[in-house]
């Protein structure tokens, strides 16, 4: 192979990771939770389901949360909310473990993992969108 053509190919390839790199440059800011604090209900209407709920600070325009059944495989809530909201809440879900993912535009997705939920109780996580934005260089 003569040097032109291998220097080509090089060069080929170096865009190609250059370009998949840049997909993920740029800034981006982060998202904070609190520990999960589970509170006891004792009514009738929470005998069988929990809900999470919390406090927002900093919220931007728009945000989702989808949670994730880990019994069912399979996304069982997408919730959207703005920020005109100081709380949220998910609406109610049957008792089992879930993964909730937030995105947010010029936020990394973040996501609370293996979250036991519990009949008669509400899950409190605070979510704070971070001010702070970094450069992201990968």
């Amino acid at each position: 192979m003569n040097k032109t053509v291998r220097s080509i190919k090089i060069l080929a390839v170096f865009l190609i990771l250059a370009a998949a790199t840049e997909s993920f440059a740029g800034k981006y800011k982060e998202i904070y939770f609190s520990s999960p604090k589970y509170l006891k209900r004792t009514t009738e209407l929470w005998a069988k389901q929990s809900r999470i709920v919390g406090e927002l600070k900093n919220p931007p325009p728009s945000f989702t949360i989808e949670i994730y059944s880990h019994s069912l495989g399979k996304i069982v809530r997408t919730d959207s909310f703005d920020d005109k909201l100081t709380v949220y809440e998910t609406g109610w879900l049957p008792p089992g473990t879930y993964t909730l993912e937030f995105k947010a535009d010029g936020f990394d997705k973040s996501f609370v993992k293996s979250l036991k939920l519990q009949a008669r109780t509400d899950c409190l996580i605070n979510v704070d969108f971070g001010k702070i934005a970094y450069d992201r260089n990968y």
